[in-house]
């Protein structure tokens, strides 16, 4: 969480999709290469295959990490979060964000990290802070 005058408040660290995967799966070989290569039906609820009921319950537990923290910051603070969702699965994600939670402001915004970057780095040239062979001074 960051403030409007950008004061880190903290966050949350959780496994990503991939890893959530990885953990089912890790001693079932003969589900093991279809949950990991295959492409998911498109459910974002309920799955009837194997794979699709896992990636099911990836984004639902995705989806309420995410709402249960934005629900207690604004309950504990009484201040409205925007939530901006970037990364590989956001656009998967953020319709169910809105279903779960329709009064959250949620936002995809896919080149994020790029952005913040490209702001840093345009600080950092601005205040001189590199010399003539781009190095940090």
């Amino acid at each position: 969480v960051l403030t409007e005058t950008g004061e880190h408040k903290g966050g949350i660290i959780m496994p990503g999709r991939d890893l959530m995967k990885n953990s089912l799966v890790q001693d079932t070989n003969a589900i093991n290469n279809e949950i990991l290569n295959g492409g998911s039906s498109g459910s974002s609820l309920l799955g009837n295959t194997t794979r699709d009921g896992i990636e099911a319950g990836i984004t639902a537990a995705e989806a309420g990490a995410i709402v249960h923290v934005v629900q207690r910051y604004q309950d504990k603070t009484g201040s409205k979060l925007h939530c901006v969702i970037t990364g590989g699965g956001a656009q998967q994600l953020l319709p169910l964000l809105s279903a779960q939670y329709p009064e959250g402001d949620f936002q995809h915004e896919p080149d994020w990290v790029l952005k913040g970057l490209a702001i840093i780095s345009d600080d950092i040239v601005a205040n001189d802070d590199v010399d003539n062979c781009g190095n940090m001074k």
